[in-house]
């Protein structure tokens, strides 16, 4: 995972709900004790962000 890359939400029940399925562009990565955490902006009509955690995520198209 690198920052600007597209992920889409695993569609996953770990997942929060509204987000499966979705796509987002990763606009920062931090570590915690889980490991990385991607923070995203999503293209919905709010432009929100959230974070995930890397196995929750699904890269569609990496930045190299």
């Amino acid at each position: 995972m690198k920052i600007g890359n597209l992920v889409k939400i695993q569609e996953i029940p770990a997942n929060h709900p509204q987000d499966r399925g979705k796509y987002a562009v990763i606009i920062d990565i931090r570590l915690n004790d889980h490991g990385q955490v991607c923070k995203l902006h999503f293209f919905d009509h709010n432009f929100k962000f959230n974070e995930y955690h890397v196995g929750r995520l699904e890269v569609v198209n990496a930045v190299h």
